[in-house]
């Protein structure tokens, strides 16, 4: 049951959230909205920013179709790209009112995941340390999550199929020559 009452919630705030801006959502309207008390809504969540960021992480990690590997991380990253291009009007009025950084680090969490498994998996037979699997990582989700950002901030107006089909080309190849030069000074 209290999974669904989270559910609703998050879903009540998204439907809310279409139609304006976050810093004039209350909790009021959702728990009214919802039919259920404010302790419950704060069982869930400490505030409408902790619903909003909560609510954005859930979605985007909900995105990934499969297990992360060599074969489909390029999917993967599209399809981040889609779901931001499809719920544009939610964040539109979700985005200015959270703070940027906190929005950056969980991008680059799900960019680091991303990349960390990329890198297991071309790294078998090479001898890179943990410590370099970690910096190569954090180069490429700076890219990665820096990319999405600036595609955000400039309106989303390029198709996110081509963008990404852009970000792809460069970077095809300089995985596998960073974990080359791996040790290297």
């Amino acid at each position: 049951m209290s999974e669904l009452t989270r559910k609703a919630i998050i879903s009540t705030f998204y439907d809310i959230l279409s139609k304006k801006q976050l810093s004039k959502i209350t909790v009021k309207e959702i728990t009214e909205r919802c039919g259920i008390n404010r302790m419950t809504f704060y069982y869930h969540f400490k505030d409408i920013y902790d619903l909003a960021e909560t609510s954005l992480e859930e979605k985007l990690t909900d995105v990934f179709s499969s297990e992360i590997n060599y074969g489909n991380w390029r999917e993967n990253y599209l399809s981040i790209y889609l779901y931001v291009e499809s719920v544009k009007g939610v964040l539109r009025n979700m985005i200015p009112n959270l703070e940027k950084r906190r929005i950056e680090e969980y991008l680059n969490g799900i960019g680091k995941k991303i990349i960390l498994q990329i890198i297991s998996e071309k790294s078998t037979d090479k001898i890179c340390s943990e410590e370099d699997k970690g910096f190569i990582a954090d180069v490429f989700r700076h890219c990665f999550t820096g990319m999405l950002l600036e595609w955000v901030e400039n309106g989303m107006k390029e198709d996110p199929k081509v963008y990404v089909a852009k970000i792809c080309r460069i970077m095809q190849g300089t995985i596998d020559n960073a974990i080359e030069k791996c040790g290297g000074s």
